[in-house]
């Protein structure tokens, strides 16, 4: 039998859930204005759980895909503004009705000060530690991509032309070890139940530093068993996130001001685009942290472009997926790599992320 995933959105518990109904039930039972779903897979779960909410209810959950990518890239003054607008669920007030709050406000950002530093060294550890190009490029997998779209990993020159616009290139990747975590752990405190997807999170990041002509991958594995309990609710999604923190971390450290970020998940340009405009579960650590991030870089100067790529390994099986994924990218109004050079740079950044890689 297939297994269920129930995404409860509002409840006592919010969560997302693999288990039977009967677990899931009184999660909601009782509960006013409980909003939850079932689901076949994860990314579904996700995405419902993840959707903005509109003054009359909830968006119809959608699968993230190039069939519904916001491609308007928006400038980063307008970014800077529809992040400060997000808002974030903290309960619901004796009348019933869900209270929110700022994403720059103290309780939220006070909330993960502990969790923010451990994200600090997680961060610096990564950057300090780069994935040796030369032994990466010699895998077979790499290069069978690179014979695919006829690319070399050490090869510069293909960003000579966006080099004129930016300093700096991003291509990252995460995700978890899904079905490895579908356990529900009680940390002894009311309403803090997780359900872990995960016990790893894997995220990397191709690094094109287009003022000294370099390219550098980086990698990070996290363990559930040791650190960042949080992340692992939804580790799909906190994986993309923490792939484009590490990215803009990066362009901080070496000075890298105008740049772009390609990505194959859409969800942190949905944030940049002002269409996603709430987070709706309060522990949704990553995301909170992910937006007052990009925030904090924003206002210190950086101009922080999101752009979509599809998904190469996907668009390798599925003719469909790739013909819409070139329309999208090729229709994103911003100087860009062609579209096999892009593919090719995600499918370095997708194998970087991959957990079964020692």
């Amino acid at each position: 039998m297939a297994k269920k995933y129930y995404a409860v959105k509002v409840g006592k518990k919010p969560g997302i859930y693999c288990c039977e109904w009967s677990q899931v039930e009184p999660l909601i039972k009782g509960y006013s204005g409980a909003k939850y779903k079932g689901f076949t897979s994860r990314e579904e779960a996700e995405a419902f759980m993840n959707d903005a909410a509109v003054d009359s209810g909830v968006k119809k959950p959608a699968k993230a895909s190039a069939g519904n990518v916001d491609v308007n890239i928006v400038s980063p003054k307008e970014a800077l503004e529809n992040l400060k607008k997000v808002k974030v669920d903290i309960g619901k007030n004796p009348e019933g009705r869900v209270e929110q709050c700022s994403i720059r406000s103290d309780k939220v950002r006070n909330r993960w000060v502990d969790t923010c530093r451990l994200i600090d060294e997680m961060l610096q550890n990564a950057y300090s530690n780069p994935v040796d190009v030369r032994d990466f490029a010699n895998r077979n997998d790499v290069q069978n991509l690179a014979r695919k779209y006829g690319m070399n990993l050490n090869e510069t020159a293909v960003f000579d032309d966006i080099a004129k616009e930016f300093d700096a290139v991003a291509f990252v990747d995460g995700g978890g070890n899904k079905g490895a975590g579908d356990d529900i752990i009680d940390l002894g405190i009311e309403g803090e139940n997780l359900e872990y997807a995960s016990s790893k999170i894997v995220y990397g990041v191709v690094l094109c530093n287009l003022k000294q002509k370099t390219i550098t991958l980086y990698r990070y594995v996290m363990d559930r068993a040791i650190e960042y309990k949080d992340f692992f609710r939804q580790s799909n999604v906190a994986g993309e996130e923490l792939a484009a923190l590490l990215a803009m971390y990066i362009f901080k450290k070496e000075g890298l001001e105008k740049v772009c970020i390609y990505q194959d998940n859409n969800l942190p340009a949905k944030y940049y685009s002002g269409k996603f405009k709430a987070i709706h579960n309060r522990n949704d650590a990553p995301g909170q942290i992910f937006i007052n991030s990009s925030i904090d870089y924003l206002e210190d100067g950086m101009d922080i472009n999101f752009l979509y790529v599809p998904s190469e390994h996907e668009c390798a099986s599925k003719k469909d997926k790739l013909e819409k994924g070139r329309k999208m990218y090729e229709a994103q109004d911003i100087i860009k790599l062609s579209f096999d050079q892009a593919e090719f740079f995600n499918g370095i950044s997708d194998r970087l992320a991959d957990y079964n890689i020692e």
